[in-house]
């Protein structure tokens, strides 16, 4: 369960992104694995342990992370091409892997 009136942060992203998740058999558990690759001009230099609301193309949504471990591993590519014109977003990989189905979030839930 979600805490009652979370104040989600907007995070400034190219779209599309990219949500992958799968899951596999490891000594008779099945873990699950979430990876969030995205571009953007925000500067994700804090690092912090974040939960990533992921709106999908059909309007559902993703829970990515929690306030427990295991945490969110957050890695971050900044792009300084040669030329002007090429794009400068930083590409930033979010990964989370647990040993529980990754949840949707219900809309009447924030």
């Amino acid at each position: 369960m979600l805490p009652v009136g979370i104040v989600w942060s907007p995070l400034p992203v190219k779209t599309p992104c990219s949500l992958v998740i799968s899951d596999k058999n490891e000594d008779n558990n099945t873990l699950y694995t979430a990876k969030l690759v995205f571009k953007t001009c925000q500067d994700l230099v804090d690092r912090k342990h974040y939960v990533y609301r992921c709106r999908l193309a059909d309007g559902r949504y993703r829970l990515l992370g929690s306030n427990e471990r295991p945490f969110t591993i957050i890695s971050v590519t900044e792009d300084m091409p040669e030329r002007i014109t090429d794009s400068q977003l930083s590409e930033v990989t979010v990964t989370y892997t647990i040993n529980r189905f990754i949840p949707f979030i219900l809309p009447e839930t924030f």
